[in-house]
């Protein structure tokens, strides 16, 4: 079933009006994403270019494009693997997450005026009914992203963006309860102006989601090759 599914989506992104490395790219990405390569997984570079009808060059472009994101791991003598997460490295990203995104939320709270915090909850409402897909994770990304933005920090957002994407593909799979009232209750608090409120909230929402995903990844360290 993985591999029917597998074809049909590189047909959908073989049709794309992409470059063929930006087809390959965000193809290699989706699956991952979507839990078809799992962690630990090779992703070996000849059935890749096989299955979307392309070169090795763009697949092995795309591979280490895909390693700078923290998706791909790429190891001597091995190639590509899709990067597992461990616990210890979860306490780290979540840590960098609150530190980062309580400073943007604090520095954009100021320009969030009403209408745009409507808008950005529209956008939430959309992604939330699209949950179960990498594009309804895409526009839960796109949540934060629209908050922090108006920070006008752009290296402190790039890196909680990277940061985000690190852990998605967990999210996406909703085997963490990420996606819960807290981004709503989130954007009432700063409509309200009470931005103490909010940032509060936002660190103890990553913090539960932390040790959620810590969890998770214990029960499943038996299966996990080694490094």
């Amino acid at each position: 079933m993985t591999e029917e599914r597998l074809e049909s989506r590189a047909g959908a992104f073989r049709e794309s009006l992409k470059t063929i490395e930006e087809r390959t790219q965000s193809f290699i990405k989706d699956a991952i994403l979507r839990g078809e390569y799992k962690p630990g997984e090779r992703l070996r570079q000849g059935e890749l270019a096989a299955l979307l009808g392309v070169s090795r060059m763009p697949v092995r472009a795309s591979l280490r494009k895909l390693e700078a994101e923290g998706l791909v791991e790429i190891r001597p003598k091995v190639g590509a693997v899709v990067r597992a997460l461990r616990p210890e490295q979860v306490v780290e990203i979540y840590e960098l997450r609150i530190l980062l995104e309580t400073y943007l939320l604090r520095h954009a709270a100021a320009r969030l005026t009403s209408e745009r915090l409507e808008k950005i909850g529209g956008e939430f409402g959309a992604a939330d009914a699209a949950a179960a897909t990498t594009d309804g994770w895409g526009r839960r990304h796109s949540f934060y992203h629209s908050l922090y933005e108006f920070a006008d920090r752009p290296r402190a957002l790039e890196i909680a963006d990277r940061l985000r994407l690190a852990v998605g593909r967990y999210l996406l799979q909703q085997r963490i309860d990420e996606y819960s009232d807290a981004h709503l209750e989130l954007l009432d608090r700063l409509k309200a102006g009470d931005v103490d409120s909010a940032v509060a909230m936002l660190e103890e929402h990553l913090s539960k989601v932390s040790v959620e995903l810590q969890q998770l990844l214990r029960s499943d360290a038996e299966q996990l090759p080694a490094s």
